[in-house]
């Protein structure tokens, strides 16, 4: 594991740590945004997550449990503890997705232009 994948990662973890089950977007180092998504509790934090077209969003699994992203139309790998799964959001519109192991945990991500520049979090 490289160097910045790691820091992403711890990154993700102290600050959805310490916002108990917040989550942020933010420009990357390419100049693409991303976006986070903690499954912690068997529950995505935040349950919905309000991003721009372009965004990149980056799902962590925090849960000693396996959990698998699962949209109408893609799936991730099962994620075990510590493993992500990235998508990029390039079109609007709300996109439910539920775990593949756990159909009662549901989360969306609401893909929108925003009239200020800044993605938005909604819990």
């Amino acid at each position: 594991m490289n160097r910045g994948y790691a820091a992403i990662i711890a990154a993700v973890l102290i600050f959805g740590t310490i916002c108990i089950g917040s989550s942020f977007s933010a420009p990357s180092t390419d100049g693409t945004k991303a976006a986070f998504v903690l499954i912690k509790d068997f529950a995505f934090h935040p349950r919905t997550l309000t991003i721009e077209p372009g965004t990149s969003v980056t799902w962590l699994n925090g849960d000693s449990a396996s959990h698998e992203i699962k949209f109408p139309d893609l799936e991730s790998i099962a994620l075990n503890k510590g493993d992500t799964f990235v998508h990029a959001f390039n079109s609007t519109g709300t996109f439910c997705y539920i775990c593949g192991f756990y159909p009662q945990m549901r989360g969306t991500i609401v893909v929108q232009i925003s009239n200020d520049g800044d993605a938005s979090i909604s819990m």
